[in-house]
């Protein structure tokens, strides 16, 4: 669930398919992934989910396999308090 709704996001703020995606995929594939839209890209995110991606994480994530293992981290400390 996790994984499909974090690539929907990006691939729609991307603009391409979910199908263009893969773990791996990262800044260095799409020219209009830079720093600002990699900050937005993880608001989004965190707002949809309602999680927070701790910072010293945030700064490491280089992929997308990356992003959503984070994210799924987040999802399950913030489901346990």
């Amino acid at each position: 669930m996790i994984r499909d709704t974090i690539y929907s996001i990006v691939a729609k703020k991307l603009g391409v398919s979910t199908s263009e995606l893969n773990e791996y995929s990262s800044a260095r594939d799409f020219q209009a992934w830079d720093s600002l839209f990699h900050l937005s890209l993880i608001t989004e995110i965190e707002q949809y989910l309602s999680i927070r991606i701790p910072l010293d994480i945030l700064f490491t994530i280089a992929s997308l396999g990356e992003l959503v293992r984070a994210c799924e981290a987040s999802y399950n400390d913030e489901s346990t308090i």
